[in-house]
């Protein structure tokens, strides 16, 4: 009877050895397929801290690879369009050099090469890497550039339908449209009854799509009828928009604004101001006294309050852009960079090109004169002017301009070429940086995870024979009778 007891007890114990083999059998066939130790971090004990540290930091330096290799296609794409609109510049220059002012045939070319080029860059600029408009600044879901073909070309008399004070005793004209018109710009304006004194060359802001006012024009009588306006100058290049650094009672309790430069402003110019703190009554669409080479006077405002930080300022948009003239939107949009962190520990780098670079500008107000050396019933003199004044322009647009006082740093589409790439060299050693260190980080975690398939082959064996030995002595002692337990 003791004897049963005692094979009884064996066969459990032996039970219970092969159901731990059978579970550690398993496990060894796991780590064989999947090649790791274990699923989950309780199977790598002391280990688990050191493997969770690392995952995070190959994780971190997986999203830095992501993004930046984001933002390379994005530089690429830059690279390409700038590019092309360089080599579309260089074509204007070849036949602007080649355009004989007597020539029907020569005009008639330039003409058409004109209107290949507007449809061109138009398209160029309002280019998409996904679903980002890459010349749209931080307004990226929009199409920058409105349709280049259809701006008022320089020469085109514009119908004028109204005249009246603006609320502050300038004359406000009511035109047809003010499509190809930029504040800043100068018109002719002519033909006006009732109110004869907008009848002369005057420097406009543009209101709307519709009105401007006479920039140092005087209101006094009714409007009658008639009227036209026609651009007298080519538009002027709108700068990127200027920091403000301070703000201060200028005296007669208006606002002066310290800013980085004035350059391409002038008095009787409307420009919008953002982002001002303390002083925030600053922060509006505004026309400006220039004082000096850094400070405006803000003409209406009210100092109030002291100065704390921020802020910057912009003329209107240039008239091609989309959103023109601008003062409806955040004025700053249409030139923001783009910012991101390519490297732990590094500042922010800044990407991007505007579609309103003074490049850009250059590039298109060439074509505009260009267009209007083309027009009929110019004269000789009228005709080289424009070519001239296209001549310029095209010129700054591929090399940049040391003569435009407007931008800072203008240095065409050269310069913006070389811009981007920098910060592709920037972004390539920032990923090369990062790849290698998620490379680093995945040995070191491999290193904890990874198993030796060989011992583990081999103890899998060894192990499934020792369970197999184990089932024919079980089923043995399973098979022995009754009688034989009495026995």
């Amino acid at each position: 009877m003791s004897d049963a007891v005692t094979a009884t007890s064996t066969l459990l114990r032996t039970q219970s050895l092969m159901s731990a083999s059978q579970s550690q059998l398993n496990k060894l066939s796991e780590q064989l397929t999947t090649g790791q130790v274990g699923q989950s971090v309780a199977d790598y004990g002391g280990s688990a801290s050191t493997l969770l540290n690392l995952q995070a930091s190959q994780k971190t330096e997986q999203g830095y690879v992501a993004n930046n290799t984001t933002i390379q296609t994005y530089l690429t794409a830059y690279d390409a369009t700038i590019a092309h609109l360089q080599s579309d510049a260089t074509t204007l220059q070849k036949v602007l050099g080649s355009t004989q002012t007597n020539s029907p045939s020569s005009i008639a070319t330039l003409a058409a090469t004109v209107k290949g080029l507007l449809t061109d860059i138009n398209a160029t600029l309002n280019t998409q890497v996904g679903d980002r408009y890459i010349f749209s600044g931080s307004r990226y879901t929009t199409a920058p550039v409105a349709n280049l073909n259809t701006l008022t070309p320089l020469n085109t008399p514009i119908t004028v339908s109204g005249a009246a004070n603006n609320g502050s005793g300038l004359v406000r004209l009511a035109l047809a449209s003010t499509a190809g018109l930029t504040s800043g710009q100068q018109i002719t304006v002519s033909g006006v009854n009732g109110t004869t004194e907008a009848n002369g060359t005057w420097t406009v802001n543009v209101i709307d799509a519709t009105h401007v006012d006479l920039v140092g024009s005087a209101f006094s009588n009714a409007y009658t009828s008639g009227g036209s306006a026609v651009a007298a100058s080519t538009p002027p290049i709108t700068p990127i928009p200027t920091a403000v650094s301070g703000a201060a009672n200028n005296g007669s309790g208006l606002i002066r604004l310290a800013v980085g430069s004035t350059a391409g402003l002038t008095t009787g110019q409307q420009i919008a101001v953002t982002g001002v703190n303390g002083t925030t009554e600053a922060n509006g669409t505004w026309t400006v006294n220039v004082i000096d080479a850094t400070h405006i006077d803000l003409v209406g405002s009210t100092f109030t309050n002291a100065y704390t930080s921020g802020g910057s300022a912009v003329s209107a948009l240039p008239a091609y852009d989309a959103a023109a003239p601008g003062f409806g939107t955040p004025i700053g949009s249409p030139y923001a960079q783009q910012t991101a962190v390519i490297a732990q520990n590094e500042p922010a780098i800044s990407y991007g090109i505007s579609s309103n670079d003074p490049t850009i500008q250059s590039l298109i107000y060439s074509l505009q004169n260009a267009q209007a050396a083309t027009s009929s019933g110019l004269t000789s003199t009228q005709v080289k002017s424009y070519l001239s004044n296209a001549t310029n322009l095209v010129s700054d647009a591929i090399n940049g301009s040391t003569t435009n006082s407007a931008v800072t740093g203008f240095s065409g589409s050269s310069g913006l070429l070389a811009q981007v790439t920098n910060t592709q060299g920037q972004v390539t050693n920032a990923n090369a940086v990062h790849t290698q260190t998620l490379a680093t980080l995945t040995t070191q975690s491999t290193s904890i995870t990874a198993i030796d398939s060989a011992t583990i082959a081999e103890e899998l064996s060894a192990l499934q024979a020792q369970l197999q030995a184990t089932y024919k002595v079980t089923a043995s002692t399973l098979n022995l009778s009754l009688l034989n337990y009495i026995q």
